[in-house]
Protein backbone atom coordinates (compact mmCIF):
# COMPACT_ATOMS: atom_id res chain seq x y z
CA UNK A 1 0.00 0.00 0.00
CA UNK A 2 1.28 3.46 -0.83
CA UNK A 3 1.96 5.70 2.13
CA UNK A 4 -1.01 8.00 2.75
CA UNK A 5 -3.18 6.26 0.14
CA UNK A 6 -5.94 4.94 2.40
CA UNK A 7 -8.54 2.92 0.53
CA UNK A 8 -6.23 2.32 -2.42
CA UNK A 9 -4.69 -0.96 -1.29
CA UNK A 10 -4.96 -2.33 -4.85
CA UNK A 11 -2.37 0.14 -6.19
CA UNK A 12 0.96 -1.54 -6.91
CA UNK A 13 3.80 0.97 -6.52
CA UNK A 14 5.51 -0.76 -9.47
CA UNK A 15 2.50 -0.34 -11.79
CA UNK A 16 3.21 1.42 -15.09
CA UNK A 17 0.75 3.97 -16.40
CA UNK A 18 1.03 5.12 -20.00
CA UNK A 19 0.56 8.66 -21.29
CA UNK A 20 -3.16 9.32 -21.75
CA UNK A 21 -4.20 6.33 -19.63
CA UNK A 22 -6.86 6.80 -16.93
CA UNK A 23 -7.29 4.58 -13.87
CA UNK A 24 -10.71 4.60 -12.19
CA UNK A 25 -11.56 3.34 -8.71
CA UNK A 26 -14.15 4.20 -6.09
CA UNK A 27 -15.54 7.08 -8.18
CA UNK A 28 -12.13 8.71 -8.70
CA UNK A 29 -10.37 9.00 -12.07
CA UNK A 30 -6.58 9.39 -12.19
CA UNK A 31 -5.12 10.33 -15.60
CA UNK A 32 -1.49 10.65 -16.69
CA UNK A 33 -1.35 13.97 -18.59
CA UNK A 34 2.41 14.42 -19.22
CA UNK A 35 5.41 12.24 -18.56
CA UNK A 36 9.10 13.00 -18.36
CA UNK A 37 11.42 14.17 -15.59
CA UNK A 38 8.27 15.37 -13.83
CA UNK A 39 4.93 13.63 -14.37
CA UNK A 40 1.60 15.46 -14.30
CA UNK A 41 -1.61 13.69 -13.28
CA UNK A 42 -5.21 14.82 -13.15
CA UNK A 43 -7.41 13.58 -10.31
CA UNK A 44 -11.14 14.05 -10.75
CA UNK A 45 -14.53 12.52 -10.04
CA UNK A 46 -15.26 9.67 -12.42
CA UNK A 47 -18.30 9.98 -14.67
CA UNK A 48 -21.17 7.83 -13.34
Amino acid sequence: MLSGAKGFSWIDSGYLTYLGETLVTDGVAISLITSGDVDTVRVSLAAP
